[in-house]
């Protein structure tokens, strides 16, 4: 019985290829706003999100200092917030 109540309340545009789509077209968004990253922000991104490693230790295996570390994160935040925004625009 409660599984036709949420049947009857989920709004027929939220169909299973739907948002299907929706994530792929988000996982693109995200892609391309990483991939239109430069290198050296790139890095810092992989090494402090997935490999979550502190600036000094990011330091270290980059070469660079600990600041630099920590402005090419911000930039690069900063780039993937600006790529990132239609995901926000489309929400309520």
């Amino acid at each position: 019985m409660t599984d036709n109540l949420a049947a009857r309340e989920m709004p027929v545009s939220a169909t299973p290829e739907l948002l299907a789509d929706e994530t792929v077209w988000r996982k693109k968004i995200v892609a391309a706003g990483l991939a239109a990253l430069p290198l050296e922000q790139k890095a810092v991104v992989a090494l402090k999100i997935w490999e979550e490693m502190t600036f000094a230790e990011i330091a270290i295996a980059l070469d660079i200092s600990p600041n630099t570390a920590a402005s090419r994160y911000r930039y690069a935040l900063d780039k993937l917030r600006e790529a990132l925004r239609p995901l926000h625009e489309d929400q309520p």
